[in-house]
């Protein structure tokens, strides 16, 4: 008779502890997962910077640069620069094999000296 009371108390004992067991478990998944969460992104972020200011490094030794390249160099779309090179033909550049090439120096003069608004 004693087996038979302490079989459901026993039985009510072991769940009530696997469920707060699971509780702990998954409370401790989800602040693992916020902190991995965190670092992954925080590491993203970093490689992006790293990568940007490379990039910026380069601009600044090249003196020969690429539409894209004169275009963050001029602070400027891609597609604007084009739109100028269309319409201002004084721009400083030359088309080879159909890609646009600019001399650095001649860009910075061009700045200086034209009447264009970007």
């Amino acid at each position: 008779m004693l087996k038979e009371k302490l079989l459901p108390i026993s039985i009510f004992s072991l769940a009530i502890s696997l469920i707060i067991s699971a509780l702990i478990i998954a409370n401790s998944m989800e602040n693992n997962g916020r902190f991995i969460g965190d670092g992954i992104s925080q590491g993203i972020f970093n490689i992006t910077n790293t990568i940007n200011q490379e990039n910026n490094n380069n601009l600044d030794s090249k003196d020969i640069l690429s539409l894209d390249e004169a275009a963050r160099y001029l602070g400027i779309s891609q597609e604007r620069l084009t739109q100028v090179i269309i319409k201002d033909d004084s721009i400083p550049c030359v088309q080879i094999s159909g890609e646009f090439i600019f001399s650095k120096n001649a860009l910075e003069e061009w700045v200086k000296t034209s009447k264009f608004k970007m």
